[in-house]
Formats: C-alpha cells, structure tokens, sequence
C-alpha cells in the first residue's frame, strides 16, 4: 500500500503516507527477482487455484490509493522502468474536484505557522510548530484526532486556514490529478484503476444508502470518463473501525471483484472466501529501510502479531 510520491521524505508532513523515488526504486529492483508482481486481477485467479499446490515464488500486488499527481509524474517513470504493474485507487470526487481535502489543507496550516492554538477537548490548548520536527508531530497529533470522529473533527484544520484564505479546489489542484492525467495514467499497459468511493469517505459513518452511492457513484463515474472497467475497490481510511461486514457486502452488491483494506496483513489462499476485505502492508513509513518490506513479504510480521496461530486477517 502506497500513497503518495515524494522526492525527499521532508516534501510532506505526512512521512507515514510517502515513498520516496529513490526507496521506490530500490524497492522494486530487491523484490523483482524475489517474487513476482502482479495485477489483482491475477491475485483473484491465483487465490482461486488449488491451495494444496505450494508456489515457487510469492506475489506481490503494489497499490496506490487516492489518485495524487505524483503517481503519475513520480512513480509511473519508476513502475515503467521496473516492468511492474500496480493499481492505482481513485475518488471521483479528486479530479472533480469537489472533495474534502482537510489533511492538505491542516498541512498547509501547519506548515505557515510557528504556534497552534486550540480550545478544543482532548487537545493540548498550544502545539509550538517552529521546527519541521514539531509540525511533523503536531500533523500527526491533530490527524490522529480527527481520525477518532472524521464528521465531527474534519472542520477542524479550517480552524486554522480558513477557506476564505485558500479554498478546497486549490488545494485539490495542488494534490491530486485532473480527469486528462488520470486518463494518461490509465492507458499504460501497467495501471489498473480502482475505486474509492466520490469523497473519500468513512463508509461506517453513513447509512446504507449514502455507503452505496458512495461505492457505486465512484465506480461509475471513474468508468464513463476514463473509458475503463472498474473492477476493484479500496475503502478510505481502510481500518477495522472505518469498514466491516456491511461495507464489504456494499461493495460486493456494487459489482467489485476484489475489496482491500488498511488492515496489516499477508495474503493466504483463506482470502479466497474474503476477496472483499483483503489486508495489506503499507510502504510508506517514516523510516525507509529496505528490511522492512523483506520482513513484510516473509510474512514473519504477520506470523508474529497473530502470536504464531491463524495468521488470516479480515476486519
């Protein structure tokens, strides 16, 4: 799992949502002839062969979520030259410009400031933010917090930077890719695009109905304007508390093949009965290491968190 692109680690206050070019890179050139890259499609064929047969190598399917420009400018140049295919997750409301981009717009806050002040429960009444250190820590802080109860902490970052000062579709502008680069994106041969929903938002936190317009709105438009099949989803923000049985069942009745998750994980042939909660590991960490995603395709962090019994993880 992989969101966003960045030239050096210090472009985004969001480190655990970056790769850098230069990881990316190494990445792929330590993996590629350790295990072989795939589209999800083949994940979906590959969990529905017979699982007494052991493979001689593992699979990997790498996936972008949200639809930022840098997937294009950054990491495609990179996939291309790796021959690795991935798929690339997209909120129609992104290049209709018409989402909600509060953690860009609490980022661009934090980052032209020297001082929070917030009178808030459950916050520090002042975060100091004059190093990059303490804005890193304080965009981590107020994002946490907002994550807790995103339809009731989401207006928090306008408290900050108000939209009269810097509206939402500059910032959409500024992160995420237009219809005409997502088509670019789209006819190479190595992208597959996903859904995730119109605005990015948490599915447990809407009835039935809003959960289903969001799932089927977003496949819909995403295919009338890129002219492409879309046949896997992504859930926005991913975890246990954000997606459970009745958002897998939604996307299932929208007519995805596959639905993946946040939640930390391998994939095993069990995930055949569950193609609509897939878990995943996340590339992006503050720390780029490339023993971290050696460990990860080991499946031994897998192993470990499940204390050495069922290492199937669902939500």
């Amino acid at each position: 799992m992989i969101h966003k692109v960045v030239r050096e680690k210090r472009d985004s206050l969001a480190s655990w949502l970056t790769i850098t070019v230069d990881f990316l890179d190494r990445v792929l050139s330590h993996l590629r002839p350790k295990a072989d890259f795939v589209r999800l499609d083949e994940v979906r064929e590959r969990l529905a062969r017979d699982g007494t047969v052991k493979p001689t190598r593992p699979f990997i399917a790498l996936t972008f979520d949200d639809g930022f420009r840098d997937n294009l400018t950054l990491g495609l140049p990179i996939l291309q030259r790796h021959g690795v295919p991935a798929t690339v997750y997209v909120p129609s409301g992104a290049p209709d410009r018409n989402l909600d981009p509060w953690p860009w717009r609490l980022e661009r806050a934090i980052r032209e400031i020297s001082e929070v002040s917030l009178d808030l429960p459950g916050l520090p009444r002042r975060l100091s933010v004059q190093t990059f250190g303490q804005k890193q820590a304080a965009f981590g802080l107020l994002t946490e917090h907002i994550h807790r109860n995103i339809p009731a902490n989401r207006n928090l970052p306008e408290l900050l930077l108000p939209k009269a000062r810097v509206s939402d579709e500059s910032l959409i502008v500024e992160q995420f890719a237009s219809w005409d680069e997502l088509r670019e994106l789209a006819s190479d041969r190595l992208i597959t695009v996903g859904g995730h929903t119109v605005t990015h938002a948490s599915l447990r936190d809407l009835d039935e109905n809003q959960a289903m317009a969001e799932i089927g709105n977003g496949k819909q438009r995403l295919e009338a304007q890129l002219d492409v099949a879309v046949s896997h989803f992504a859930y926005p923000y991913g975890a246990s508390s954000n997606c459970g049985p009745r958002e897998f069942a939604l996307v299932a009745r929208a007519g995805f093949l596959t639905g993946v998750t946040a939640k930390d994980g391998n994939i095993f042939y069990g995930h055949r009965g569950h193609l609509m909660c897939l878990p995943r590991r996340g590339l992006c960490r503050s720390k780029e290491e490339i023993a971290a995603p050696i460990l990860d395709m080991s499946g031994a962090p897998t192993a470990l968190s499940s204390r050495w019994r069922n290492p199937l993880v669902t939500v």
